[in-house]
């Protein structure tokens, strides 16, 4: 039975009093993207994806209306979701990273990519590629964000102050001491959820192409943690992601591949998919795998179950 210490919903502690919060969200190593959501989120009828691009070329029959319609609104929707903070691995700032952005969208270049994507040809293109777009954009997320789906919520509602989200907590989460506690100002409270919510999904991405190196891991927490320290004037935060060695799955085992095929098999059909399913014996594995041979090591992939490690400590009073 999980015990969590009461206090006033979303209430931020005084400094220097209240108890020291842990918690470890679960994060699995792989969760299945609703098939539904991806045909929804690729697929349109020949006469709305029409009826959007004819919309789309009246708002952009010149270049300083494509600017006003859709560079600038975009350009602002991306520095409002970007983490001030964030250095890139070729060392580029979060000024830097923002120019280089506008000067694409700003270009004539871009311009003109846009308008090519609204032809005719481009709508029957489309199309064609809607099965086979929805079915790895599935996969994608299937190993991608969404394993963090059902994590998040607990992960912004701990840290928000939300005594609810307890009730929320999956058998996998471990509770070990503490409550939710809004570790920012009321008034950033929104502006933190945004930018945490991005920065963990490209996090877990960098993580899981890095093949969960632990020096990549030790890099990233050193950067949520300073990300963190920004908005929390009061409190001590520390977050690290840990990988749980004895949970991994390799990319090529049938397990995966089974999952891969019923979503392809789901969109393009058996017959078209049938390449995906595992033809020859498969290798035997022995489980649990030797994290060694895949942590860190480009040449052989797998998928490893996380934790999200949350401590939440008041920062002494200086009186």
């Amino acid at each position: 039975m999980k015990s969590v210490v009461s206090s006033a919903e979303g209430a931020r502690l005084p400094v220097g009093q209240g108890p020291t919060g842990h918690l470890l969200v679960y994060i699995p190593a792989y969760n299945k993207y609703p098939l539904d959501k991806a045909r929804k989120k690729v697929g349109r009828s020949p006469e709305q994806l029409d009826n959007v691009k004819s919309g789309q070329r009246k708002a952009v029959s010149t270049y300083e209306e494509y600017i006003k319609n859709i560079a600038q609104p975009q350009l602002d929707a991306f520095i409002k979701s970007f983490n001030p903070e964030f250095v890139s691995r070729s060392d580029l700032n979060a000024e830097q990273i923002i120019r280089k952005k506008r000067n694409y969208l700003f270009s004539k270049e871009a311009y003109e990519n846009y308008i090519k994507k609204l032809s005719p040809q481009r709508i029957e293109q489309i199309l064609e590629n809607i099965p086979l777009n929805a079915a790895k954009y599935a996969a994608k997320m299937t190993f991608g964000d969404w394993r963090l789906e059902g994590a998040l919520k607990i992960i912004l509602g701990w840290l928000g102050g939300n005594k609810k989200i307890t009730s929320a907590l999956r058998n996998q989460d471990k509770l070990i001491q503490g409550e939710p506690v809004l570790i920012t100002l009321p008034e950033r409270a929104g502006e933190f959820k945004i930018k945490l919510r991005a920065l963990l999904k490209r996090m877990l991405d960098i993580i899981q192409h890095a093949h969960y190196d632990p020096k990549v891991i030790t890099e990233e927490n050193d950067r949520l943690n300073q990300f963190v320290d920004s908005y929390s004037p009061e409190f001590v935060v520390s977050i690290k992601w840990v990988v749980i060695p004895d949970t991994g799955t390799p990319a090529d085992s049938t397990e995966v591949k089974e999952i891969v095929y019923e979503i392809y098999s789901s969109f393009i059909g058996e017959e078209k998919a049938k390449d995906i399913r595992r033809t020859s014996i498969e290798t035997v594995y022995h489980y649990p795998l030797n994290p060694a041979e895949y942590i860190g090591n480009p040449g052989k992939k797998a998928y490893f179950d996380m934790f999200l490690d949350i401590r939440i400590e008041t920062k002494e009073r200086k009186d």
